[in-house]
């Protein structure tokens, strides 16, 4: 029995161990798991405060767990209860167990067969006992493998992630963020739309960016340095107070800090005092708007009224030291003006108002002032009888139109014959600041004392009342009249014959002689160099007819070789012009004049006869029915002219529409940031053009000077365009039926639409209504309508269009703006 008392006391020790294995394996698992998870989750994810509580909730369940089987765990079995367990496992049942039970603790008394028999009971008890293998409750593999890696899971969380996880899962009442920050506002309150900055600090996980948010608005990304700083800068400033919240990370919040802004006096409206020259004729007008326009030599007092008191005010002029203080009185303290005087161009500026510390801040954006020059009048013929001349003793008869932007003061008709130094005038009256006048002049050829083949030159001119920089002249593009043969001088030789070609020195030198006229008018013909060739060319051609009619008759010969030698001088003057910078026309107009004289007096001289055939397959010939005007190939020559004309002039226009479209971008509309911008942007634009009305300049747009220049650019395309008009509405109508009058009308349209782009330069900038783009698409279509007429073929394109109803009254205003008739 000594062995079965040794081996129930081996076993009790075994079981006792086994259990406390287990105990411990299992309760870790049970303990750690949670912690495991929670941590893992918390690390990466950042839990809320409330699922914190949830894994310390399982937490503390498992410790609960653990301490209430720790009992059981630490119990040590008697030797009866491992007797049983043997007993159990060796096969018997409860009655046997009871006899190795009490073999252990007593001896049994009675018979001695009864002892007897209880002993080999007892032996074989023992014997089944010592040969049993009872089961001890160890922990199972997949208990202690779990164990141990929850064990090695938490270690490397706490190599990697420290201790700040697992005190965030084991303390959830406590705040303990991964990521803290600060976050603090500017010094001093800033101005509306000035600029300010906010800056702060991260603590702990520093991310590469974080989350501005302000109140009312997107939210803004900005960078994190690798020390944790920040800094954020407002460069256009706010509008309105706000409120500022730094995030970083889900559980990195700031402070809340609200932006302030200082309140300082605002504009709250304008009236302007502009009081235009005397010659105008105009009342003083008030001008309600930061940005306008006035007609050069105009006086201006401005005007503005703030919605508070202010202690001063001032006016910042772009590209001028010096600014102009503005002055208020005692019974109109919100009212402050200044006395601008003439203002000599245009300018760009902006308002400023001192705050307590007698500091000046600039308030608003910036504005202009546009200076529009007195323009000279516009003379037009509208309509003369040339073509009814029939002898040197009729009368030639014209009708003309002059109109000026601000008023006439006069209009008048000079004409001379060519070679004739004195010049005659007929006066026509006008009433004072007519702006448009329609006048009929008669002018009688015998006046003039002409004899047939003289040129007559005829300009019509109109003078406005600009004593400032005037008077301004306007000249319609002179007439060159050839006086007709007598028809009842008789006399005189056909043309032509069969020749191929024809060539009329008389009627080429007329033409030289009128574009070189033109030029020393002011008004654009070709150019000295052009001229110089030309003159050049029929100077040879003098020549030629010279050598050819010789054997006919000497003294024609030496007329037209004397021609010649005034063309050569001619030439020479005409070069010297192309030259230098300007100037030089009188003399050259004179030149051309002898050589006018010459030819004329040489075909007075000349009878010509027919060629026989066989000759030469070119003819000369004086006579006026050869002139430039019945010359099919001169006519075109006129619309080539024009049509070159007008790519140059749609070529200006879309440089002219890329400065405005610039203008804009970055405002857009442009055609932005004019609205962006006026802020359509037309940026600074751009972002947005002109901030006052909430479309403002936009960034990369155009500066106030660069502006005032587009402007100026503008004005000059449409006198271009005026000019293209007339020449435009002198063609022939088309052998396919196309009236240029259609071309014609395309550009009066397009010229009215650039006057309305210019006005617009400023005020209208990035807005949908583009004027400048739409006089492109006139010009487009008068190109294609002149093409229409060179080549023969009749394009859907080719009629005439009024201006759309939408730019009826746009133009009609900027009319009477122009015009200063409010």
């Amino acid at each position: 029995m000594k062995a079965v008392v040794q081996k129930i006391a081996r076993q009790r020790r075994l079981r006792r161990t086994s259990s406390f294995v287990k105990w411990l394996a299992v309760g870790l698992l049970l303990l750690l798991a949670p912690l495991v998870a929670g941590v893992a989750m918390d690390s990466s994810q950042v839990l809320a405060r409330e699922w914190r509580w949830v894994i310390w909730g399982l937490i503390a369940l498992a410790a609960l767990r653990l301490l209430i089987t720790a009992g059981r765990a630490l119990h040590s079995p008697g030797d009866q209860e491992i007797a049983r367990i043997l007993d159990e496992h060796a096969g018997m049942k409860d009655g046997y167990a009871v006899s190795t039970s009490l073999a252990l603790t007593k001896t049994t008394g009675g018979s001695p067969e009864e002892q007897a028999l209880l002993g080999r009971l007892h032996e074989e008890a023992a014997k089944l006992a010592l040969a049993s293998t009872p089961k001890h409750p160890w922990p199972k593999w997949w208990q202690v493998g779990g164990t141990l890696a929850v064990a090695a899971s938490a270690a490397v969380l706490f190599s990697g992630k420290g201790d700040l996880p697992f005190r965030r899962v084991l303390m959830p009442w406590q705040d303990l963020p991964y990521t803290t920050l600060t976050l603090t506002g500017p010094e001093q309150p800033p101005l509306a739309g000035e600029e300010f900055r906010v800056k702060g600090v991260v603590h702990g996980r520093i991310p590469p960016f974080l989350t501005l948010e302000q109140n009312g608005a997107p939210p803004l990304t900005v960078p994190v340095a690798a020390d944790g700083s920040y800094l954020y800068i407002f460069e256009k400033g706010v509008s309105s107070s706000i409120t500022l919240t730094a995030r970083c990370a889900p559980d990195g919040v700031s402070s809340p800090v609200t932006v302030v802004l200082r309140n300082l006096p605002l504009p709250a409206s304008y009236a302007h005092q502009v009081t235009p020259p005397d010659y105008a004729g105009s009342k003083v007008r008030t001008e309600t708007q930061p940005s306008f326009s006035i007609l050069r030599a105009s006086s201006t007092v401005y005007v503005v009224n703030f919605d508070k008191p202010a202690s001063k005010v001032r006016i910042v002029v772009d590209h001028e030291p010096v600014p102009i203080n503005l002055s208020n009185s005692k019974d109109q303290p919100l009212a402050w003006k200044a006395k601008l005087g003439v203002l000599p161009r245009s300018m760009g500026y902006h308002l400023e108002v001192a705050e307590e510390d007698g500091v000046f801040r600039p308030i608003g954006e910036s504005q202009q002032i546009l200076v529009l020059p007195d323009k000279p009048p516009v003379v037009d013929i509208l309509a003369h009888n040339e073509k009814e001349l029939k002898s040197p003793t009729d009368s030639f008869k014209m009708k003309i139109n002059a109109r000026d932007d601000v008023g006439l003061a006069g209009m008048r008709v000079l004409y001379y014959r060519v070679g004739d130094p004195d010049q005659r005038k007929v006066a026509i009256p006008v009433k004072p600041n007519e702006l448009s006048h329609d006048s009929e002049v008669e002018i009688p050829l015998s006046s003039l004392k002409a004899a047939p083949h003289d040129v007559i030159v005829v300009i019509a001119q109109a003078v406005d009342n600009n004593t400032l920089d005037g008077p301004g002249i306007g000249s319609a593009e002179p007439l060159m009249i050839e006086v007709p043969d007598d028809p009842n001088a008789g006399g005189g030789g056909g043309g032509g014959g069969s020749a191929e070609k024809k060539i009329n020195p008389l009627a080429i030198e007329k033409k030289i002689y009128r574009d070189t006229l033109m030029l020393s008018l002011g008004r654009s013909s070709t150019t000295p160099e052009d001229l110089t060739q030309r003159q050049t060319a029929n100077n040879q051609n003098m020549i030629d007819m010279a050598e050819a009619v010789e054997g006919d008759d000497m003294l024609v010969g030496a007329q037209l070789r004397q021609a010649q030698r005034e063309g050569v001088a001619a030439a020479k003057l005409l070069g010297a012009i192309g030259k230098q910078t300007g100037g030089g026309y009188v003399k050259a107009v004179d030149q051309e004049a002898r050589v006018v004289s010459a030819l004329a007096l040489a075909a007075r001289m000349m009878k010509q006869k027919p060629p026989s055939e066989g000759e030469a397959k070119i003819s000369y010939s004086l006579d006026e029915k050869e002139s430039a005007q019945d010359d099919p190939a001169s006519e075109e020559e006129k619309i080539k002219k024009a049509l070159a004309e007008l790519a140059e002039a749609q070529a200006k226009q879309d440089e002219l529409n890329a400065k405005l479209e610039k203008d804009g971008k970055d405002g857009k509309d442009g055609l932005a940031k004019e609205g962006e911008g006026k802020g359509e942007g037309e940026g600074k634009g751009s972002g947005k053009g002109q901030g006052g009305e909430g479309e403002g300049q936009g960034e990369g747009g155009l500066s106030d000077e660069e502006r005032a220049e587009a402007q100026r650019e503008q004005l000059a395309a449409q006198s271009e365009s005026q000019r293209i008009r007339d020449e435009i509405a002198r063609l022939k109508k088309g052998a396919n039926g196309v009236d240029p009058a259609a071309a014609a009308a395309q550009m009066d349209l397009a010229a009215k639409l650039q006057g309305q782009a210019a006005g617009s330069a400023n005020s209208l900038t990035g807005k949908k209504f583009r004027p400048g783009f739409e006089s492109a698409k006139a010009i487009t279509k008068a190109r294609v309508i002149t093409e229409s007429l060179l080549s023969g073929k009749v394009d859907p394109a080719a009629s005439a269009e009024e201006a759309p109803p939408v730019y009826q009254g746009l133009i009609q205003q900027y009319s009477r703006r122009l015009s200063y008739d409010q």
